[in-house]
């Protein structure tokens, strides 16, 4: 019973992948193709899972290793935003 928690959980980071860009687009005047932006919103939807698969992995199953939560989470931000670095680049 405990596990029907993570469905409204599930459904609500699809609608705020949906709300963001729609916000966006509504802000912008309808300047930006609303398509595109939604597409690429939820695009991170699977990331987000992910994130809050291993970190609810690490509270029940390993409660001593909840730090790890943390260094996922920072490795996923350097990938992020610093991608040059952590990325292999084709050869020429």
């Amino acid at each position: 019973m405990k596990y029907l928690k993570a469905i409204p959980a599930a459904a609500d980071s699809i609608l705020l992948q949906l709300l963001l860009p729609a916000g966006l687009w509504a802000t912008a005047g309808g300047g930006l193709a609303l398509g595109a932006m939604l597409k690429s919103a939820l695009a991170y939807t699977p990331a987000i899972w992910l994130m809050a698969g291993i970190t609810v992995l690490l509270v029940e199953v390993l409660p001593k290793w909840t730090f790890l939560i943390w260094a996922v989470f920072g490795y996923s931000f350097l990938i992020l935003y610093n991608p040059q670095q952590y990325v292999c680049r084709p050869a020429n």
